[in-house]
């Protein structure tokens, strides 16, 4: 069993490997752990990391700090930009909401104003006396149709 594990708060990248045969959970950092650091991680490798192998089954077992792999500090820069990448996408999306959501509802607004406003108008020329209203109020009427369409 072989895990990467970013701790964000120390700014730390772990990998862990648990050996079955000595019983052992291996870890190695990116950089030199502080001794917080590194009590918080092993607390980390104890209570999560351990339960899916047979640490604690065997009365003997290990938990050793193999020192520095600087090969993880290429791992950390790489999912340091993957999670750049996916706050970039994610900004995308919302901005992309966001633009649609406004110009929606700018669209009904005017739809909404221009239908209003086409209404007082039908009901000015209907309390008019015109010879021409039948078709100013079937103009109308198709104006209205068309803007409840739109």
């Amino acid at each position: 069993m072989d895990e990467l594990v970013y701790f964000s708060k120390f700014n730390l990248l772990i990998r862990a490997t648990y050996d079955g045969e000595l019983n052992a959970i291996r870890y190695e950092t990116h950089r030199k752990p502080t001794p917080e650091e590194k009590k918080s991680v092993e607390v980390f490798l104890i209570s999560k990391f351990a339960p899916d192998t047979n640490f604690h089954a065997e009365p003997s077992s290990s938990l050793i700090f193999s020192g520095v792999d600087t090969v993880l500090e290429n791992d950390l820069s790489e999912m340091q930009f993957e999670s750049y990448v996916k706050g970039l996408d994610s900004r995308y999306w919302e901005l992309e909401t966001k633009v649609n959501q406004l110009v929606h509802g700018s669209l009904r607004k005017f739809y909404f104003e221009r239908l209003g406003d086409k209404i007082l108008e039908f009901r000015k020329q209907i309390r008019e006396e015109n010879q021409k209203k039948e078709i100013v109020v079937e103009k109308l009427k198709h104006n209205i149709l068309e803007l409840i369409e739109a």
